[in-house]
């Protein structure tokens, strides 16, 4: 292993660490585990995706002011249908337009879990059904995160050399270019930077 590899992994596991260290505590994500690890309710590649990995993480690292994720979004590769489910007593199953299935949880938030083929950009055949394509197709670097739940540890390399140095970026260009017309930016740079700054980041526009 090359020193940069090394480095790499190096950070992975400190991350995946004080990610278990902070979730070790939260019933609500053991019970969003155990529901989604459960083979009546979903099968294949299974992986935490997104927000609450990121941000329970730079809550500890750079902003302890920072809010508390409330949504816990998953990928996999198949499910059953929402209302074949089984899930936790006091949770409340429900779905929104894309057929997506979202579990209420009795004392925050709300669980998603999502199929790769719900992405446009895997579902018209452009990528391959894989957790790589993913990462690929994110408009910020640390959107670019997942929570491997077939080996228990943190993946995505920009998002963890993001995290790891407190830095900002834009991802994937025609990615960045899709999320400002969905959500009607002006300007990205000035969006990105405000962003940065929430998280208490480093916005940097180039490698």
């Amino acid at each position: 292993m090359d020193r940069r590899a090394f480095e790499i992994e190096a950070r992975r596991k400190n991350l995946t660490d004080m990610f278990l260290q902070l979730v070790s505590e939260d019933e609500s994500f053991k019970l969003a585990q155990k529901t989604v690890r459960d083979s009546r309710n979903t099968a294949g590649p299974r992986y935490l995706v997104g927000s609450f990995i990121y941000k329970t993480l730079i809550r500890n690292l750079y902003k302890p002011t920072l809010e508390r994720p409330k949504e816990i979004n998953y990928v996999v590769d198949r499910h059953v249908q929402k209302h074949g489910m089984v899930i936790p007593d006091r949770w409340k199953i429900k779905g929104n337009d894309w057929g997506v299935p979202q579990l209420c949880t009795a004392d925050r938030g709300v669980v998603t879990i999502t199929t790769f083929n719900s992405f446009h950009f895997i579902r018209d055949g452009q990528s391959a059904q894989r957790i790589g394509s993913y990462f690929n197709n994110v408009p910020f670097n640390l959107n670019g995160i997942a929570f491997d739940l077939q080996s228990d540890r943190i993946i995505g390399k920009q998002a963890i050399n993001g995290i790891s140095e407190g830095i900002f970026r834009l991802s994937n260009p025609e990615a960045v270019k899709l999320y400002v017309r969905k959500n009607g930016i002006n300007n990205i740079d000035e969006y990105a930077r405000d962003r940065a700054e929430s998280f208490g980041l480093k916005y940097v526009t180039s490698e």
